[in-house]
């Protein structure tokens, strides 16, 4: 393999997108196989990472946490200060809505 400032007696390749072109010699054999590897390497060590389901967060009680909610899809569950309520955002600003059950706006 050579390395970085030596000279190299192999073809030239030039590849043009748009208006720039960058022009390398050609790589040798074993130098693509060795980037080939590394890349399945690095390839490996993401789905290890991603591989694994969901993520742990952690929020004190005074952090509204917000997601969907599966029943109403319209709707969006605040979690805060250990209850849970359901509403939707109008201008930026978490509005509650009326809970099923009778006398509460949490449910």
């Amino acid at each position: 393999m050579a390395r970085n400032g030596e000279k190299r007696n192999h073809p030239t390749v030039e590849l043009t997108i748009g208006l720039v072109s960058v022009r390398s010699g050609q790589a040798e054999k074993d130098e693509v196989q060795a980037a080939l590897q590394a890349s399945e390497q690095a390839k490996q060590g993401l789905l290890a990472a991603l591989g694994k389901p969901g993520i742990d967060l952690e929020f004190d009680q005074d952090t509204p946490v917000y997601f969907g909610d599966p029943e109403h899809p319209e709707l969006v569950i605040q979690q805060w200060r250990g209850r849970e309520a359901r509403g939707r955002f109008v201008d930026d600003e978490f509005q509650y809505v009326a809970c099923r059950r009778p006398g509460t706006m949490f449910c």
